[in-house]
Formats: C-alpha cells, structure tokens, sequence
C-alpha cells in the first residue's frame, strides 16, 4: 500500500535536508563515474515530491523561460524500490499542475525506468542528456541520438 505522497518548496524547514538526501541517494546507486553536488542556483524555482516515511523523492527544478518543470535528481531508499514510489510522485505532480516535461540524464541512469514513465524521446538542452514525455521547442532531438546503454 502506498503511503502519502507531499510536496514541500525550498521555504520548507526541512527542505536542504531532504533534497540533500535525494542527491546523495542519487550517487550511492549511480554508475556515472563522478558524483553530482547539490547546487541550487535558484532554489525558490524548486520543489520535492516524496512519499511520506522515505528520506528521498523527486527533486524538481522550475524552468521559468519555458514554463516546465525539470527532474534534477531522483532517489528512494533501497527497500523502498520497485514500490511505485517515482511513479506516484509523478502522479501526485500532475494531480497539482506541475508539468514534468523533461529529465537530465548521465550516463549511469536508468533511461529504461525513465521511459516507461512516458519519458520517450531523446534530446539534449545544451550539453545535458534529457528525456521528454512531449515535444519541446527548445530542446534538440535528432534522429541519430540514440538512447544511452544503461543497465
């Protein structure tokens, strides 16, 4: 049975903590050969959805130009894996208005969990990997970019 899914903002008390949380999560499970920093450069364009009795969740970044949110990081404990745990939170996120539209991946993601979550097409935003669930103008796909092989 799936616990309460909450969505906290950057004013939360125990926002820092938790997002740290999910980074680090992030980097205790990732084959990306370095490990990412939490570096928010505008943390009132972010938000956390996770569910309730897990210290991870999905940290999610405002993209203000293009009126879309972005997946910086996802992490869940490990016994709290293969749940529904990501795909709830995206639920809960639509439920609320907040547009997922795209993932910032690495090489060491997990691209097969991403598109069975909808997000199925391979672009890049500058030098950054992502994943869409729809077509967006400012990303860049082509035909020749195929998807990273990732476990």
């Amino acid at each position: 049975m799936i616990k309460d899914v909450l969505m906290i903002k950057s004013n939360s008390p125990e926002y820092m903590e938790r997002a740290q949380r999910i980074v680090d999560i992030y980097n205790e499970n990732s084959n990306c050969p370095f490990d990412e920093e939490l570096d928010l450069i505008e943390p009132e364009n972010t938000m956390i959805v996770y569910v309730e009795g897990d210290s991870g969740g999905v940290l999610l970044d405002f993209m203000s130009k293009h009126n879309v949110y972005r997946v910086m990081f996802a992490g869940f404990e490990l016994e709290n894996r293969r749940k529904g745990y990501l795909q709830n939170c995206l639920i809960r996120s639509r439920a609320n208005n907040v547009d997922i539209a795209l993932v910032e991946i690495n090489g060491g993601d997990e691209a097969p969990l991403w598109r069975s979550l909808g997000f199925d097409r391979m672009g890049s935003v500058g030098f950054s990997s992502v994943l869409t669930n729809k077509e967006l103008d400012f990303v860049h796909y082509s035909n020749s970019v195929s998807y990273p092989t990732i476990h």
